[in-house]
């Protein structure tokens, strides 16, 4: 048996066993890294292990803090080991797990979420999720527990999402907003503009004042016309193709789909530890 088939046996073992449960995904994961790209498995290895380090030495004094456009934001920040799990505690919030285009992100930001369940609610029977308002464009592909008969029990869960929103933004030290930039969605182009993206930069500002904050946008359409947002660190990062889907367990535990989420582990910390260092949490290098 080689040694990586015995790495793997070794981990699948450990996540079975280990007691916390971030814990146990985070090895079954690195587990089929390690078997479908071994070729990355050292450095997607050194990448988790220097995320850990980053998050422990300075946990509880910074925030990381979705803006949408999908879950994109939340859910590899915190399979990279930056942002608690939800089982750590971390509470939810409504851009975390929602189809929140940058103009409906502005809207409620401006509004401070005051019509947000006013709007026009419809269930589409097409995907199994619900809709908030055509006009903004929100859908909850996460909350499919939530049926044609369920708006009352979906609008609670995110009544509270808004609150916990509301007290984050409060946070008196820094906090990391991201954002994910793509051109189609479900083959549909999304008409996301630079536009878009700016307003969304001028109400974080609006809402931080003086506090320590820094939006990135992580842009991983093919889109080379953009090269840069105003109020904002803009990366790009292009997905492996066009045609890539990151949630796709198929496509991203290939060696393509690896390599494009190694990126994206030392993205988060480079540009976190980068607003550390500019707010005083951490000193320069």
């Amino acid at each position: 048996m080689s040694c990586n088939k015995i790495k793997i046996k070794i981990l699948e073992l450990l996540s079975k066993f280990c007691p916390f449960k971030s814990f146990r995904l985070l090895l079954k994961s690195y587990s089929k890294v390690c078997e479908c790209a071994p070729e990355y498995s050292s450095e997607v290895g050194n990448a988790l292990w220097k995320n850990y380090c980053l998050f422990k030495k300075y946990s509880g004094q910074y925030k990381i803090i979705s803006l949408g456009w999908n879950c994109m934001p939340r859910t590899l920040t915190t399979h990279c080991l930056l942002k608690p799990s939800k089982g750590a505690g971390e509470k939810s919030m409504p851009f975390d797990l929602a189809g929140s285009p940058p103009k409906a992100v502005q809207h409620f930001l401006e509004t401070d979420f005051s019509d947000y369940f006013s709007g026009v609610w419809s269930y589409d029977e097409k995907y199994k999720w619900w809709r908030n308002d055509p006009s903004n464009g929100a859908f909850y592909p996460h909350d499919k527990d939530c049926g044609p008969d369920d708006l009352e029990f979906l609008q609670k869960r995110f009544s509270a999402r808004i609150a916990n929103f509301r007290e984050a933004v409060k946070f008196d030290g820094p906090i990391l907003f991201v954002m994910h930039k793509v051109t189609n969605i479900f083959d549909r182009p999304t008409g996301h503009t630079r536009e878009d993206f700016e307003s969304v930069c001028r109400e974080i500002a609006r809402i931080r004042g003086n506090k320590p904050y820094k939006i990135l946008i992580i842009a991983s359409d093919h889109d080379e016309t953009c090269t840069e947002i105003s109020g904002a660190s803009f990366v790009r990062h292009p997905y492996p193709d066009e045609k890539y889907t990151w949630h796709n367990y198929a496509e991203r535990f290939t060696p393509a789909g690896v390599k494009y989420e190694l990126g994206l582990y030392n993205i988060f910390r480079s540009e976190l530890e980068e607003l550390l260092r500019s707010s005083g949490v951490c000193g320069s290098r």
